[in-house]
């Protein structure tokens, strides 16, 4: 909250307009009693209006600038402007900014193991995830988490990378190598 009010004074200084803005950031919505005035959010963001387009903007926030995470899209917020303060909603996420791809190149071996590489792209809850896990856990638990959580049953984790995209692209890629020496055996292709 306190840095949505710095940050709102910085902006004021270079003559940007912007509002201090509550939202409701929990992952349950409860619905917005209306005429009931009283403490229903538990979160401070920024509105900023530009002539071509509103820039939302969570000063607490590492993930992309003008980012609006799964916890703060597509709620009603309260825009606070002196005598005229309104409810707006926040844009919601689209399948764009949700969308997740993977790539996957398989090598058989000679010797009937497997090799794959995966390059996951992620946006949206798993782009929030994944910015977590990589700024968070140690290097161990991430490695950990990876092996739980992505590697394909039956395989085993060689190496793995997480790239953050450009600091304004709310994407990261994890790429990864996995082998596997049993998985022909475990499906009768082995002669």
């Amino acid at each position: 909250k306190a840095l949505a009010n710095y940050f709102k004074s910085c902006l004021s200084k270079i003559n940007i307009k912007a509002y201090y803005t509550t939202i409701n950031a929990d992952d349950v919505i409860d619905p917005l009693i209306k005429r009931l005035p009283s403490p229903q959010f538990n979160h401070a963001i920024l509105f900023v209006p530009l002539k071509e387009d509103t820039l939302w903007v969570d000063c607490t926030s590492n993930l992309a600038f003008g980012y609006l995470g799964t916890s703060t899209q597509n709620r009603l917020a309260l825009v606070m402007n002196y005598n005229s303060s309104s409810l707006i909603k926040t844009p919601a996420l689209s399948f764009e900014d949700v969308l997740e791809s993977r790539n996957i190149k398989v090598k058989l071996n000679i010797n009937k193991t497997l090799q794959a590489n995966f390059t996951n792209t992620y946006r949206g809850d798993k782009y929030e995830l994944f910015s977590y896990v990589l700024a968070e856990l140690s290097e161990s638990e991430r490695s950990q988490y990876i092996r739980r959580k992505i590697v394909e049953t039956g395989f085993q984790l060689d190496s793995y990378s997480i790239i953050a995209s450009e600091r304004d692209k709310p994407e990261i890629s994890l790429k990864y190598a996995a082998s596997s020496d049993h998985l022909l055996k475990e499906y009768g292709t082995e002669s």
